[in-house]
């Protein structure tokens, strides 16, 4: 089974998480209190909440299931190794994804024109992909955005599937946006299934990717609302 949210808790009063995490287990409730940042506090309350409310559907009790977080690792549940979870928040969006059959790995981002778009691109893009920013640009600011963040979601997803990938190893990832195609140049790097979210949502842009290639049952079971993009 997949299971696929995404809310917006752009709306909700900055101290919302006070009251609302008191839903969650004590050793959650103390995470949050040592959190020195309200907007961590948020974040993590919020994506905890969403996460243990999609458990419910895979038959795990919200209150009794331990979620395992280790320093520069992917979050695990204790007790049921074979169910997998992605989260990921931005700009007051929340999304998680869950499957109980194979590796998942999400990134959300908000369509930002940060200055440093062009660095990063350097730091982490292949040639070719710099090449058609490059190309996008010339067109339009707007245009060279989306092209960047569809991009850097991709990159990220599998970053969140490969929790010892080395960064500077997404340079040998090279996407095709054009033809939906990606590739891996570094035979040490796993080859996944990458897929992008179409949703009506303005400014956000969603990818995922996953260990096994999914069907179009498996697609719908994520969500009926939105189309998806494949890439071969």
């Amino acid at each position: 089974m997949l299971k696929f949210l995404l809310e917006d808790f752009s709306h909700l009063a900055p101290d919302y998480y006070v009251e609302a995490s008191k839903k969650l287990p004590l050793a959650e409730q103390e995470y949050i209190a040592n959190c020195n940042s309200i907007k961590r506090k948020q974040e993590f309350c919020l994506s905890r909440l969403q996460l243990r409310k999609q458990l419910l559907d895979f038959g795990l009790d919200f209150d009794a299931e331990i979620i395992i977080t280790e320093p520069f690792k992917k979050p695990i549940l204790k007790n049921f190794s074979n169910i997998h979870f992605s989260i990921s928040h931005h700009k007051g969006m929340h999304a998680v994804l869950i499957s109980d059959f194979c590796k998942v790995g999400m990134d959300l981002q908000f369509l930002e024109n940060k200055n440093n778009l062009e660095q990063i691109a350097e730091r982490y893009f292949h040639d070719f992909e710099l090449a058609y920013l490059q190309q996008c640009k010339q067109k339009s600011d707007s245009l060279f955005i989306e092209s960047f963040y569809r991009l850097w979601t991709l990159k990220e997803s599998y970053t969140k599937i490969n929790e010892n990938l080395l960064l500077q190893n997404l340079k040998y990832m090279k996407i095709d946006l054009v033809n939906t195609k990606i590739d891996f140049e570094n035979s040490s790097l796993d080859n996944c299934f990458f897929y992008e979210i179409v949703s009506n949502i303005e400014n956000f842009k969603i990818a995922f990717c996953s260990s096994e290639k999914l069907n179009q049952e498996q697609l719908k079971q994520i969500s009926l609302s939105v189309n998806f993009l494949e890439f071969k």
